[in-house]
């Protein structure tokens, strides 16, 4: 973020343990580009809260294409950094008017509220959370455990309730997410059952251990696929985090470390928790004293990244071990254990835009910034390294100048020319990209990106039916889809190909998977990149999805939200991802690494 943003987000968090895998398919699960959820038995807190983040992350990701503008009343303030969550359930509670009018007055920090008539805690085994971004409530969260008998053996059933509301550059965004788990009263999970909606997006996940396997199932629109991957012993639930705290509460100056699979993304993280200091700390209706704890969950890697995302965090405990509130550093987000009747109560008069709060203002503008051929930017991460968070490799170069900035030079990629040359893309660059050829899963249908629906293949079939050449092909394509997705909308977060191609209408996300599936149902590989889009109306970076086809054996980015045959040197990528499996959404989640940390300078332009 530019000058004016406020970087007193938080003390840095300590360097996460060597002893981690990076490997997808490690025995020990995936690491994901999210929240660290590993050992989520011992905080269920570290999940759930996770689940939040990933929700809101899934619908930070989002450019309004060229000609739609955001008025000057709607401009980012300079504070305005980075939230990005949310989580969801699939059918929103009804809020009673007595509840709507109590929470309008509702605010992050102490209330005039008589400690006495409300607790914060609730029942151990069931309790309800208020979910802010940048002190702006946004939803609500609510866990609950219940005894279960199979077989004579006792278990534990804990059901999980996200609900996430915010605007999108003026157009409202509700996800909900619903998890059901069973797991050994130790926390060890056994099978769950997650659905995830948002507009006419549904997609339902059902997972089952077995045999030192995770068996996954997933179900979206024209589209079921099933999974197996190893399955360590031991692996915590959801709810890993907060189930740790409360059977075994943190002492000042202790440390722990959990390996847990997380929500929705359904991939196993490492989580480490160190505990520092208690502190007076503001809840909903009171303060009180409570153990800060610095968190950090590691994620697998996916992609081309080189290094895994770590996920910095804070949580607050009393001395029972009980979450009261958690923080994510990135994403200025909190949530605080309240009363149900506060958690449902609708938020106040200032509702949170995703998109206009999440941008990353530049001093210096970019003119045509999608004809330009090299542009040489300066980043600076907070909390991170940006050579380890930034892709580097094909069209963008990433060099280090200390633990906290690094200079990118992204150049364009001509998918015409046969090979790309030297003065083009570096060999560096270069070799880096040749190490990234396709894989099977990026020419193969998913639960995301179905090139083998009929209506997806009816489309392929009709644009350029002719043509053999894969460049002029992959052109063709790009601008039918910003031709034939018409209505730019905002109120779904992510739907699929299947979708797209159905209701002709959405936004980054849903001109991405649309040219995906299309160039695959055409022989042509393809995958996304997630990371930044540089918006001239506000002179300002913002979260985006596009494309990367692979044309004359190099991947070339290209854009269907812009539908120019390619790109400039105005997109900073983050990562990229076939969207098969569990990458269908962790993809989003390095986002949560940066966002509200991140600071960008335009240094050439050519």
């Amino acid at each position: 973020m530019s000058a004016g943003h406020n970087w007193s987000i938080g003390k840095k968090d300590r360097p996460v343990g060597e002893e981690r895998s990076a490997v997808r398919n490690a025995p020990i699960l995936p690491h994901h580009h999210t929240l660290n959820l590993d050992n989520m038995r011992n905080c269920t807190v570290g999940c759930i809260w996770t689940t939040f983040a990933f929700s809101l992350l899934l619908t930070a990701c989002s450019d309004r294409p060229p000609g739609l503008e955001i008025s000057a009343e709607s401009q980012p303030s300079a504070a305005a950094q980075g939230a990005g969550l949310t989580a969801s359930l699939p059918a929103a509670r009804p809020v009673s008017a007595a509840v709507a009018t109590a929470g309008a007055a509702i605010s992050v920090g102490p209330a005039q509220v008589d400690p006495a008539a409300i607790s914060a805690k609730g029942d151990p085994r069931q309790w309800w959370e208020a979910v802010y971004a940048y002190q702006t409530k946004i939803g609500w969260c609510h866990t609950q455990f219940s005894d279960l008998e199979e077989n004579g053996r006792k278990l534990v059933q804990i059901n999980y309730e996200n609900h996430i509301a915010v605007d999108r550059q003026g157009e409202r965004t509700t996800i909900d997410i619903v998890t059901q788990s069973v797991e050994t009263p130790e926390g060890e999970l056994l099978r769950f059952h997650t659905e995830i909606n948002s507009g006419a997006s549904h997609t339902q996940m059902t997972g089952h251990v077995a045999d030192g396997q995770l068996t996954l199932k997933t179900v979206t629109a024209g589209k079921t696929t099933t999974e197996s991957f190893p399955w360590i012993p031991g692996t915590l639930g959801f709810s890993a985090t907060e189930q740790s705290l409360s059977a075994a509460p943190l002492q000042p100056g202790q440390h722990r470390s959990l390996r847990a699979l997380m929500p929705a993304t359904n991939e196993v993280v490492t989580i480490d928790l160190a505990a520092d200091r208690y502190e007076p700390t503001p809840l909903v209706d009171h303060t009180e004293d409570l153990l800060r704890i610095e968190g950090s969950i590691m994620l697998p890697m996916h992609g081309g990244n080189e290094q895994p995302p770590v996920i910095r965090s804070q949580l607050w405990t009393n001395r029972e071990g009980q979450v009261l509130k958690t923080s994510l550093t990135a994403l200025h987000q909190e949530t605080y254990r309240t009363t149900q009747a506060l958690a449902l109560a609708e938020p106040g008069v200032r509702r949170l835009d995703l998109v206009v709060d999440n941008t990353v203002p530049v001093a210096r503008s970019l003119v045509d910034p999608h004809a330009t051929r090299r542009v040489k930017y300066r980043v600076q991460l907070l909390n991170d390294d940006p050579s380890k968070v930034f892709y580097s490799g094909g069209s963008q170069e990433v060099a280090s100048l200390d633990p906290h900035t690094a200079d990118i030079t992204v150049r364009r990629i001509d998918g015409s020319a046969p090979t790309a040359p030297s003065s083009v893309v570096s060999a560096a660059a270069s070799s880096a990209n040749a190490t990234h050829v396709p894989t099977d899963e990026d020419r193969a249908p998913n639960n995301l990106i179905q090139s083998d629906d009929d209506q997806v293949q009816a489309l392929a079939k009709a644009v350029a039916p002719e043509e053999t050449d894969p460049w002029k092909l992959a052109v063709a394509l790009e601008k039918y889809v910003k031709d034939i997705v018409k209505l730019k909308d905002f109120s779904q977060a992510f739907d699929t190909a299947a979708d797209v191609a159905r209701l002709r209408e959405g936004d980054c996300t849903e001109h991405s998977v649309l040219l995906a599936a299309l160039a695959r149902a055409r022989g042509i590989p393809a995958r996304v990149a997630i990371g930044l889009i540089y918006q001239p109306s506000t002179q300002c970076f913002v979260y985006h999805m596009w494309n990367e086809l692979w044309i004359a054996n190099r991947w070339v980015p290209m854009d269907a939200t812009l539908g120019r045959g390619g790109i400039g040197a105005a997109h900073l990528k983050l990562t990229d991802s076939n969207l098969a499996g569990a990458q269908a959404y962790s993809c989003f989640l390095p986002v949560a690494q940066v966002i509200g940390q991140l600071k960008i300078e335009i240094l050439e332009v050519e």
